[in-house]
């Protein structure tokens, strides 16, 4: 779910200029359905490269840093690789490490089943209350690749995000899967999971001389290769920055029911708010 959030905080194709720099972004996310509470921060030193001007040549880079996250639920470090060889296609690449906290909101073991009972609070509450829930640790290399476009008013976006990862539980569990708060979804103990998210807003004010606001429709899902959790989304999405500086933060409010998922299919949608600032770079 947090992949998912992370990837709608892009905004457009930056316009930088031509020195090496440093670049960062701050993220801060509340949400709903599932529940949770993110602050994530990335510094990158990049630099511009194949700047031949054109169409698709204008604001390529390549860049080498960090990121740090933090929830209730764990904290992870990750060291990371960005490059955009071309204007519309970002690329992320992260080594990362997680460690979860032994907690109501953690790592619980699921035996395997086709996860029609749900996986949410009310089925994981019972079993933290038994002592079921457990610490650990993830090793996991994640690649996102973002194919963006901006024809006049139109902004759209379609993002991956491709993790391959390994859970090491803090204590040994006897089923064969297990629950990972940061997706959100039960997956297995060596997995690769897929997020998808693809959007298309329109630009209504610009934030070139005023503030930025755009409004769209987006698509979300997310998907196990080794579990049948899988969840898909579709609803509405809002982008605000109330001004130019870079200081300023952009805002982006996101509204999205369920059509499949072992918890959410009904009358609640996936909501969430999603607070950006960003600055310096190439």
């Amino acid at each position: 779910m947090w992949i998912t959030l992370l990837a709608l905080g892009w905004g457009s194709v930056a316009a930088g200029g031509d020195d090496p720099g440093l670049w960062w972004r701050q993220n801060g996310a509340i949400a709903y359905k599932p529940t949770g509470l993110l602050s994530d921060t990335a510094v990158e030193y990049r630099a511009p490269v194949m700047r031949y001007g054109g169409a698709v040549f204008n604001d390529t880079f390549v860049g080498v840093g960090g990121r740090v996250t933090a929830t209730p639920a764990f904290v992870e470090g990750a060291a990371r690789v960005s490059f955009q060889l071309i204007d519309v296609l970002p690329v992320t690449v992260e080594a990362v490490h997680t460690q979860y906290w032994r907690s109501s909101f953690g790592l619980i073991s699921f035996p395997k089943s086709d996860l029609s009972g749900g996986t949410d609070d009310e089925v994981r509450d019972p079993r933290y209350a038994n002592g079921e829930g457990t610490g650990g640790h993830m090793w996991s290399v994640l690649v996102s690749p973002t194919l963006q476009m901006k024809v006049g008013p139109i902004v759209g976006f379609s993002s991956w995000g491709i993790t391959w990862m390994r859970i090491v539980p803090s204590s040994p569990q006897s089923d064969p899967w297990i629950y990972e708060p940061y997706r959100g979804m039960v997956v297995g103990f060596q997995d690769t999971t897929y997020d998808h998210t693809s959007a298309v807003l329109y630009e209504a004010m610009d934030g070139e001389e005023q503030a930025l606001l755009r409004l769209g429709a987006l698509q979300r899902g997310r998907w196990s290769a080794v579990t049948p959790d899988r969840s898909l989304s579709v609803g509405g999405v809002v982008q605000w920055k109330p001004g130019t500086k870079a200081s300023v933060p952009s805002f982006l409010a996101v509204v999205a029911p369920y059509l499949d998922d072992p918890d959410y299919i009904g009358p609640v949608p996936f909501m969430a708010l999603l607070a950006t600032w960003e600055g310096g770079g190439p």
